[in-house]
């Protein structure tokens, strides 16, 4: 895009719009940018849509279509900000980008929380902490605690916690290595799951930025279940809840580890709003030792 002047910001959204459907990129991503960058909501667009665009921001919007567009780059991360579950969380490339099927995941772990009137809540691989800032919002009486190995996204985590006043235990922890031996009524997590032979399938934008340990993992994408399945009865209540975000082709595979690694539990898989299977749901039978 040439720089541009003199022009409203209407015409530099309806610019960077179609110089984005060049490119094969959305170009609502326009919008969104354009928002973000300016904090504004559809009221705030209404006032400011026909209203001259300043040179300088003019200048740091078309570098940042540009690079939408010509290096993949997120919009998120340009403007640190992404939303998810109808509220606005600090990310960088850190921390991965909320997606619709982690809603998901947080609409049935409110769902469980409300009808079994569970109380102490992990997030394993909490990254920007959506899910237990999330979880503690929705729920202001539970006791949240969050955990990942990255102290970078733990750091962010806590900034995004501290921003929505939220009070959460953190720990730097290797899966289970570092979280003290306890007992929680419900276990959330959106764990790397991606097999290697998959990377074709993913976006560019994904596959150049987003943290790659937080994507990936070994043995076709199932090494994280098979690590946690391992000493999940020691971390979960006698009729606790275990949750796990899943790829899409890996439901049968995920239910056979923890069938076999918890033979006495409830096990199924939760399709997304797709129709794709998505969430592996664990309900603990398993009796606990005295």
């Amino acid at each position: 895009m040439n720089q541009i002047s003199n022009i409203t910001y209407k015409e530099a959204l309806d610019r960077a719009s179609y110089f984005l459907t060049k490119y094969d990129k959305d170009a609502e991503i326009a919008k969104f940018y354009l928002w973000d960058m300016n904090q504004w909501t559809l009221t705030d667009w209404m006032t400011y849509a026909q209203k001259l665009m300043p040179e300088e921001q003019q200048k740091v919007y078309c570098q940042g279509i540009k690079r939408i567009a010509l290096d993949h780059y997120p919009w998120q991360y340009l403007v640190h900000s992404a939303w998810f579950y109808g509220r606005q969380f600090y990310v960088d490339e850190a921390t991965l980008i909320p997606r619709q099927e982690t809603e998901d995941l947080v609409q049935l772990a409110n769902h469980l929380i409300r009808k079994h009137e569970l109380n102490k809540f992990l997030d394993i691989g909490t990254g920007s902490g959506i899910i237990a800032i999330t979880l503690a919002l929705e729920n202001s009486h539970i006791k949240i605690h969050a955990s990942d190995i990255s102290q970078e996204a733990l750091s962010i985590a806590q900034k995004n916690a501290a921003n929505y006043d939220t009070n959460i235990e953190w720990w730097h922890s290797d899966l289970w290595a570092q979280i003290p031996t306890q007992k929680f009524d419900l276990i959330v997590t959106n764990p790397p799951y991606i097999s290697q032979t998959e990377r074709h399938l993913m976006g560019e934008d994904v596959k150049r930025y987003e943290p790659q340990t937080a994507l990936f993992a070994d043995h076709n994408g199932l090494a994280f279940y098979e690590k946690v399945s391992a000493n999940l009865t020691d971390y979960l209540s006698a009729d606790g809840w275990f949750l796990a975000e899943i790829g899409f082709q890996q439901g049968e595979d995920v239910k056979r580890i923890f069938t076999e690694a918890m033979p006495n539990s409830d096990i199924s898989i939760r399709k997304d709003y797709t129709g794709n299977d998505r969430i592996l749901v664990v309900h603990n039978k398993e009796e606990e030792n005295d």
